[in-house]
């Protein structure tokens, strides 16, 4: 669960109509072979990888970013939208490990700028969140 959204694996989806958002998918293939092929036409994509064919009804790829919780928090703030913990902290962990921890050369200015700071001010990140790399 994220907040009040319920977690459900895509073999446990249930028979009907849903809008497939693909997140971070380069193509649709990402999401696993099922949901490939049940949803072959989703209605947005949001990615950040030079490779995405545009395969959504609605795509928002911004290869300029390092991450696409990137681009997620520059939609959200720059909508004015409410970024509760759960989000803020759902934002730090997509910023954090598709920049492997900051560290890639795909980091920026941009990607270390006011958005992460709001997101670190909404919900602060443990103190020694890798420090498994500190031995």
């Amino acid at each position: 669960c994220v907040g009040d959204t319920p977690f459900v694996r895509g073999a446990e989806l249930p028979a009907g109509e849903f809008a497939a958002l693909f997140v971070d998918c380069a193509d649709s293939t990402r999401a696993g072979d099922r949901l490939a092929a049940r949803f072959t036409a989703p209605f947005a994509g949001f990615d950040h990888h030079l490779s995405n064919p545009l395969f959504a009804t609605h795509n928002f790829l911004d290869t300029a970013s390092a991450a696409t919780c990137e681009i997620l928090a520059g939609i959200f703030f720059d909508a004015k939208l409410l970024v509760d913990a759960t989000t803020a902290q759902a934002l730090y962990v997509g910023l954090s490990t598709d920049t492997g921890q900051f560290r890639f050369h795909s980091t920026t200015r941009r990607t270390l700028g006011d958005k992460l700071m709001v997101i670190i001010s909404i919900k602060p990140p443990p103190l020694v969140p890798f420090a498994w790399q500190l031995r």
